[in-house]
């Protein structure tokens, strides 16, 4: 049986601050689409408001095959932002994603600041 994994990232240097860039997140993750479109092919709320708790989206992505479950965690934003990646692969031969680990480093710093 697989078990779940979790990597981490820290990013120290954000273009904005704590609270805009925690606030694109919980407020304007759609955006990440036309941010990203090589990355994100959709990011659409499917509970709730999409900012309150327990509020649900769905990101579009070709995972299932290689996963049994998988997710990213914004852990904090403070005058740098931490990340994990958590997931359990669906067989042994499946390798670790430390290319999620770039995508979300990629993700933090390339935001335009026009969104911010």
């Amino acid at each position: 049986m697989a078990q779940i994994q979790k990597l981490g990232l820290e990013v120290a240097e954000v273009k904005c601050s704590a609270t805009k860039f925690y606030g694109f997140y919980k407020n304007n993750i759609t955006q990440l689409v036309k941010c990203f479109p090589e990355i994100y092919k959709s990011v659409q709320v499917t509970e709730g408001d999409g900012a309150s708790v327990g509020s649900a989206r769905f990101w579009k992505y070709e995972l299932i095959n290689h996963y049994t479950s998988f997710g990213f965690k914004l852990v904090s934003v403070t005058c740098s932002v931490k990340w994990y990646v958590e997931f359990e692969k669906a067989n042994e031969d499946v390798p670790s994603q430390t290319s999620y680990i770039t995508l979300l480093d990629k993700i933090t710093q390339g935001l335009p600041s026009q969104l911010l």
